[in-house]
């Protein structure tokens, strides 16, 4: 990977990874959902993945994010 993760990036990242939507991540972290999905384009071209799965893998892979952020819970996902 050519470009460091900034640390937004690495929490879109993790959130993907806990299977939350571009809805949810937007509505989670205050930001516009196009603002997420920029966030994803920016990560699948640094990691050049070619889908979630494969972005996951390869940050993981690369010690980006860690295998205990990816465990998805009812708690984690907001209500409504």
């Amino acid at each position: 990977m050519d470009k460091p993760v900034t640390a937004r990036e690495r929490e879109i990242l993790e959130l993907i990874s806990q299977g939350f939507s571009t809805k949810e991540i937007a509505l989670r972290l205050f930001i516009s959902e196009e603002t997420v999905k920029s966030h994803r384009h920016h990560l699948f071209n640094k990691f050049s993945a070619r889908n979630s799965p494969h972005l996951i893998q390869k940050a993981l892979n690369e010690g980006i994010i860690n295998e205990g952020n990816t465990s998805s819970s009812d708690e984690n996902h907001p209500k409504g």
